[in-house]
C-alpha cells in the first residue's frame, strides 16, 4: 500500500480518530487526577508543617530550655535542609534555628530557598506564629511534591507518545488488512 493510499484509507482514519479521542480523554483524565493528587499533597504538606509547629510549641513550658532543645533535636533530624526551624525573640534576635533570621508575617507563607539562605531551587512552605515570649517559624520544602510533579508529567508525556505510536501502527495494520480483503470480497461478490 502506498503512503497516499494509507492516508485516504477509511480504516486508517478511523483508527487515528479513535486514537486521538483516546489520547485526548487520557490526557484530560490524567490532568484532572494530577491536579487532585497535587492539591491533596499540598494539603497534607501544610498539615505536617502545622503539626511540627504545634509539637514544638507544646514543649515550651516554664522556660525556653526544653523548647530550644526540641528545636535542636528536630534540626539534627532533618536532611538536605528539607525542613527549616527558627526561634526568635520579640525584637527579632535569633535564638535557635538552621536558617538566618527572616521576617515573615504570622501564618502561612511560601518562600524561595534563596530567601532562607539555602542553595536549592525549591520553595518552602512556612508557618510562623508566637509561642509565649518567642516567635517560632517552621517550614518544609516542596521538594517531594515537585519531584512527584516532574515524574507524573514525564510519565504522562511518555504514555501519550506511546498511545500515539500505537494508534498510527494499529491504524496502518487495520488499513493494510482491509486493503487485502477488499479485492477478495469484490471477487466473491462478482461470483455470486
Amino acid at each position: 500500500m502506498r503512503r497516499g493510499d494509507l492516508a485516504r484509507s477509511t480504516p486508517f482514519r478511523l483508527a487515528l480518530t479513535f486514537g486521538a479521542l483516546f489520547l485526548g480523554t487520557f490526557f484530560l483524565t490524567g490532568l484532572v487526577v494530577y491536579q487532585l493528587i497535587k492539591l491533596d499533597m499540598y494539603r497534607r504538606h501544610d498539615e505536617a508543617v502545622r503539626q511540627t509547629f504545634l509539637s514544638l510549641a507544646g514543649t515550651y513550658e516554664d522556660d525556653r530550655t526544653d523548647f530550644l532543645d526540641a528545636i535542636r533535636v528536630d534540626m539534627q533530624a532533618t536532611r538536605n535542609h528539607n525542613e527549616v526551624f527558627l526561634a526568635v525573640t520579640g525584637d527579632g534576635s535569633r535564638l535557635e534555628g538552621n536558617v538566618p533570621a527572616i521576617h515573615v508575617p504570622n501564618g502561612w507563607s511560601t518562600l524561595p530557598a534563596a530567601s532562607l539562605g539555602i542553595g536549592s531551587g525549591f520553595e518552602y512552605r512556612i508557618f510562623a506564629g508566637p509561642v509565649r515570649d518567642t516567635r517560632l517559624i517552621v517550614g518544609e520544602s516542596y521538594r517531594d511534591i515537585e519531584e512527584l510533579e516532574n515524574l507524573t508529567l514525564g510519565n504522562l508525556a511518555w504514555t501519550s507518545i506511546l498511545v500515539l505510536v500505537l494508534s498510527v501502527a494499529g491504524g496502518a495494520l487495520i488499513a493494510a488488512r482491509a486493503e487485502r480483503r477488499g479485492p477478495r470480497q469484490r471477487d466473491a461478490q462478482r461470483r455470486s
